[in-house]
């Protein structure tokens, strides 16, 4: 991004995770329409710092070759989240009423907090660990090899039978 912080990704991460259960708690206390509609707004207001945060601390960990998976995973596990508790709210909100409803979202909060600060310690120094990954992912997963290497290139092989190939054509002799 534009922006240089001065703190790690992973404690921007943390500290976003933190400022969303603060922002979710009040949903559970407001007292009335008014109340949540602020309510509702302060914690929506801290969805897309996490989901940068987050972002920003996968690029710093992941090998550039897995950088896409790992960035459309993330957003897909955010996109799954969101279907899965607008469809899920309504039969929470049935069994357990609005008021009891509405404080899910916070102990939810502050759950996947919980689970984050208690993980996020094996991520605690940026750079060692991202070689730490990067060694573990390259040993699974090695990079594709580069295009014209290995099998044939594609400028090789012709386009049909009877057909020259591009390669044939540039030296002027049948491969």
């Amino acid at each position: 991004g534009s922006r240089a912080w001065r703190a790690a990704p992973r404690v921007l991460w943390l500290r976003c995770l933190g400022v969303q259960v603060v922002g979710l708690v009040p949903l559970a206390l407001s007292p009335g329409l008014p109340a949540l509609v602020v309510a509702m707004l302060v914690a929506g207001l801290t969805v897309a710092p996490i989901g940068v945060s987050g972002l920003v601390l996968m690029e710093r960990l992941l090998p550039p070759h897995l950088l896409t998976e790992g960035m459309a995973a993330e957003t897909a596990a955010m996109a799954l989240g969101a279907a899965v508790g607008g469809w899920l709210s309504g039969t929470v909100v049935e069994a357990l009423g609005a008021a009891r409803a509405l404080a899910l979202p916070a102990a939810a909060a502050a759950l996947a907090f919980l689970i984050a600060v208690c993980c996020s310690r094996s991520i605690a120094s940026p750079t060692a660990d991202a070689d730490a990954v990067a060694a573990t992912v390259a040993e699974e997963c090695p990079p594709p090899p580069p295009p014209g290497r290995g099998r044939e290139s594609g400028r090789e092989k012709a386009s049909g039978p009877g057909k020259e190939s591009d390669r044939e054509r540039e030296s002027g002799q049948p491969l």
